[in-house]
């Protein structure tokens, strides 16, 4: 899905790009509050947008780390539990099967 987005987002400058070359290629004094440059528009927005794409991209990456963490937990919690269900299972069919040859609790 991330790939998707980010090949949209490149499809979309290109195209623009192409369209819109003489405006890539021509420089405007911007104020960015702490002086003026002279910068290209075109290359600034697509700085600008790669940014938001990259900074979706680690909130995207990060969510799926914590989703395949959560899986992970659960899958041990379902073996651990499977575990403790077989060693039950042994432990009643034991006691089944052996009953006991002497009663310790009578008095004698």
């Amino acid at each position: 899905m991330r790939n998707s987005y980010l090949l949209g987002y490149l499809i979309i400058i290109v195209f623009l790009g192409t369209l819109n070359f003489e405006l890539i290629l021509t420089e405007f004094p911007f104020e960015f509050g702490f002086g003026t440059y002279q910068t290209y528009p075109f290359l600034l927005l697509a700085t600008i947008g790669f940014v938001f794409c990259f900074l979706f991209f680690l909130s995207d990456k990060n969510k799926q780390y914590k989703n395949e963490a959560i899986i992970a937990k659960l899958h041990n919690e379902i073996t651990i539990q499977q575990k403790d269900l077989e060693i039950a299972q042994l432990q009643a069919s034991e006691s089944q099967k052996t009953p006991p040859m002497f009663n310790t609790d009578a008095k004698v």
